[in-house]
């Protein structure tokens, strides 16, 4: 199998590959942003606070992946977040 590992924002550093992708895997933020301060010392002290805020509600960059993953993904490809 071909492994291809990209960075960057989203779906910006796949443009090219529009509906050839065959699975997505994530890990975005997802906690709402009034809710960081109230973190355990543990998390918010070591992660960059754009790792974990996932906006108002929390759904922010999940409702992005899935709006992109329909264009992204190929017929029978596969989204998992963690």
């Amino acid at each position: 199998a071909r492994v291809d590992v990209r960075q960057g924002s989203w779906f910006l550093p796949i443009q090219d590959i529009d509906g050839k992708l065959a699975g997505l895997l994530s890990n975005p933020p997802y906690i709402p942003a009034d809710q960081i301060s109230g973190l355990q010392a543990e998390v918010g002290q070591h992660e960059p606070r754009l790792a974990l805020d996932g906006g108002i509600e929390g759904v922010d960059d999940l409702l992005l992946l899935c709006k992109g993953a329909i264009s992204a993904l190929c017929p029978g490809g596969f989204v998992g977040f963690e």
